[in-house]
């Protein structure tokens, strides 16, 4: 009898179904943090003897994540609230569940926008999560001792908050809960830019002075746009005068950058009428723009001599203008734009070219006109047309005209020859020869050799 019951007893103290464990007790290393958050884990499934041993663990973490060990670590990479789950089995078959919640927390912040001109204003917002509403919010900058706090917000229902900025330089901006802080961003502060220019002139340019503030010896770039195209730059520094290129007449705008600052301005280039005897940065820069095009000009000089005249009526006759010698408003304009003439042959090497029509001679290599300028050829169009080379050359030559009057003598046919001359009027007038202005006659001689291809046409 006294046996019985002390069996009886045993059995009521040991679990013997599911269920009849007893609820495990779970210690973590840490409730809460920023994600990725990573946690250890230990269960104790406690001991009333004579209790069944514990002989397994098996966790969930909430996030899809499993293990198994009375001590394990999880690594909670997302923010949110987790409920962790053991279920702990004994040797006799029963099981018990022991939970506990685990707040794996993110801070995000944007700033709209990113880079602000100096005096205006940036919204610093972002989101906690999981949602804490009315959650205080420092917003901080980073400065050389530390970060100092330049802004406040609460968090609304949603974990979200935004703080209006005025800031005073570019660094780094963060928000920061408790010791929950997002990830720093950077904030461009941009000087704000103003500019003076003066009455631009065509190829001559424009006078800019630019003004940042706050101060800043950041270079100055300066982009010229026409038509939304680029078509030059300049550099400088604030507060200082420089000259931005205008290359033509006409309306163009100015982009100014400076350390990450833009401004753009218009600019509008006018031109005088220039003509033999014009003196000015005006009359070099005109020369400077004929050489662009591919006019064979005289050497520097702010006068507009005959030489000059010369080349200007060559670009004329080219683009089909009044042949004056007059930069008016025409030419002005033609200046403007960039056009070459063409060549009528492409091949190889380097040929002459003198088209009747135009009334001009182009230096020709592997397809493209080097150097164009005017010439006369014969009165009534007597200068016959062909494909011919430079048969001999001579510093000069007498002719029934007179003696030595054909300068730097390139014969090219039996009877004709291109020469340099005194009068080269813009139509042709010569007794069948090509006439050359006698200031381009002796670079002409020195650059084409006997044997050189020279083609004539209309």
């Amino acid at each position: 009898m006294r046996r019985a019951v002390l069996v009886a007893l045993l059995a009521a103290a040991v679990p013997s179904s599911a269920g009849a464990a007893l609820t495990p007790a779970i210690a973590v290393s840490v409730a809460s943090g920023a994600a990725p958050l990573t946690v250890r884990f230990t269960a104790d499934a406690g001991a009333v003897e004579p209790a069944a041993a514990v002989v397994s663990y098996d966790w969930t973490f909430g996030d899809g994540g499993t293990a198994s060990g009375q001590t394990v670590t999880h690594r909670f990479a997302r923010a949110g609230v987790f409920t962790v789950a053991v279920r702990v089995t004994d040797t006799l078959g029963g099981t018990a569940t022991g939970t506990t919640r685990i707040q794996a927390q993110a801070l995000g912040l944007t700033l709209a926008p990113s880079t602000v001109v100096f005096g205006r204003r940036t919204i610093a917002r972002g989101t906690v999560v999981p949602a804490q509403a009315g959650t205080a919010v420092a917003i901080e900058r980073r400065t050389p001792t530390g970060w100092l706090r330049v802004a406040s917000a609460r968090t609304d229902s949603a974990g979200r908050f935004n703080a209006r900025l005025r800031p005073g330089k570019t660094g780094l901006v963060r928000a920061r809960i408790g010791e929950l802080r997002s990830p720093p961003e950077r904030l461009t502060v941009a000087p704000e830019l103003t500019a003076h220019a003066q009455a631009a002139k065509a190829f001559v340019g424009a006078s800019l002075v630019v003004h940042a503030r706050p101060a800043t010896d950041a270079p100055v770039s300066v982009t010229i746009l026409r038509s939304g195209r680029e078509v030059a730059h300049a550099r400088g520094r604030p507060g200082r005068r420089l000259t931005v290129p205008t290359p033509g007449v006409g309306t163009f705008a100015a982009r100014i950058e400076v350390a990450g600052g833009r401004l753009t301005i218009p600019l509008h280039a006018s031109a005088r009428a220039l003509s033999y005897g014009s003196t000015g940065a005006d009359v070099t820069a005109l020369r400077s723009r004929l050489a662009e095009l591919h006019v064979h000009v005289p050497g520097p000089s702010t006068e507009f001599g005959p030489e000059l005249a010369d080349s200007v009526v060559a670009f004329q006759k080219a683009r089909g203008l009044e042949r004056t010698g007059v930069v008016d408003d025409a030419t002005w304009r033609g200046l403007s734009q960039d056009v070459v003439p063409t060549p009528r042959y492409r091949g190889p090497g380097t040929h002459i070219e003198v088209t009747k029509s135009r009334q001009i001679l182009m230096i020709v290599r592997d397809g493209r006109t080097l150097w164009y300028f005017p010439v006369s050829s014969g009165a009534g169009g007597i200068t016959p047309v062909g494909n011919y080379r430079i048969l001999w050359k001579a510093p000069s030559t007498t002719t029934w005209l007179g003696p030595a009057i054909l300068y730097r003598t390139m014969t090219f046919h039996t009877h004709y020859a291109i020469h340099g001359f005194p009068s080269v009027p813009a139509y042709p007038a010569s007794h069948g020869c090509v006439r050359v202005p006698i200031w381009i006659a002796d670079w002409l001689y020195r650059q084409s050799p006997v044997g050189e291809r020279v083609y004539v046409y209309e």
